[in-house]
């Protein structure tokens, strides 16, 4: 299977570098888009530093033995491979997932390469999900997130369950990875599934 990951500038780029050794981990073809905000966001929030002029640099040493290609984002780099419908790919997620870019995608207003790889997953019909991690939302962020919806994403906020019970912040991580990879058709079982609380019928 070959999927498209973007990370884009909200708070938890964690989440996506996490899902995306977990699908290369499965044998999944990835291909890595990181926006400007997201490498801002990665330099803050976990120290990771990466000049578009370096390569793939160290936002990749945690998948060195992972079939991971890097597609590195341009600001109007639509003759990436990835902006045409006519190339084959099976989901696309964007983990995190800003309210900017919400917008762009909802209005159709794309200016980057994420932008585009939206709208061909809207047009072509494959899936997309759309992870936001904002709190709270405004009205704005809500009409959007349901419109984007209503054209046949899937929105799976960044909200981490406890009824799995997790012991760790990677737990918590691994559950809203765990539920992008299943909208996006992948199972990677990260989190043991729902069994019941036990009470009789």
């Amino acid at each position: 299977m070959k999927y498209v990951l973007c990370l884009t500038g909200a708070s938890g780029t964690i989440y996506g570098r996490r899902l995306a050794a977990a699908l290369s981990g499965k044998g999944h073809r990835v291909h890595l888009v990181v926006s400007e905000g997201a490498r801002r966001v990665l330099a803050y929030e976990e120290g990771i530093s990466w000049q578009r002029t370096q390569g793939p640099g160290p936002l990749l040493d945690d998948f060195r033995d992972a079939r991971l290609d890097l597609v590195q984002l341009h600001d109007c780099d639509f003759g990436s491979v990835l902006a045409s419908g006519s190339v084959s790919w099976d989901a696309a997620a964007v983990l995190p997932c800003s309210m900017a870019t919400v917008g762009a995608v909802a209005s159709g207003a794309g200016r980057t390469l994420v932008h585009r790889i939206c709208d061909v997953a809207l047009k072509e019909r494959r899936r997309l999900v759309l992870a936001p991690r904002e709190t709270p939302m405004s009205a704005i962020h809500l009409e959007n997130l349901a419109r984007l919806a209503a054209m046949g994403a899937s929105v799976v906020p960044c909200m981490p369950a406890f009824y799995p019970r997790p012991r760790s912040v990677a737990d918590m991580i691994d559950f809203v990875v765990d539920r992008v990879a299943v909208q996006m058709g992948c199972a990677l079982g990260l989190v043991p599934p729902w069994e019941g609380s036990g009470e009789p019928a």
